[in-house]
């Protein structure tokens, strides 16, 4: 055990989508959320989340994927969009006066 080679800490991902993320996989890989999207096609997306939940596939990582990559968007591009139009609308009206 003293000269085993350092072993990485695997994050119970598994157990969190099943559990804990559930409905937040419901939610945020919803059809009407990917197809809004409009990076992947819904029903291979829910394909996976429905053989992974029956346990005929170990899709875990890749749904963990999908679910940072939405979160990621979601913070960084929709509302930093949003921040970056008010910003400039307010821009506009400081201008004009």
């Amino acid at each position: 055990m003293l000269r085993q080679p350092k072993a990485g800490f695997a994050a119970p991902v598994d157990y969190w989508l099943a559990n804990d993320l559930r409905e937040m996989v419901d939610d945020l890989l919803s059809e009407t959320n990917i197809r809004k999207r409009g990076l992947f096609r819904p029903e291979a997306v829910r394909r996976l989340v429905d053989e992974h939940r029956v346990g005929a596939e170990d899709w875990s990582m890749q749904i963990w994927q999908f679910l940072t990559l939405e979160n990621w968007m979601r913070i960084f591009l929709d509302t930093g969009a949003q921040q970056r139009t008010e910003e400039f609308t307010h821009s506009g009206e400081a201008a004009t006066a």
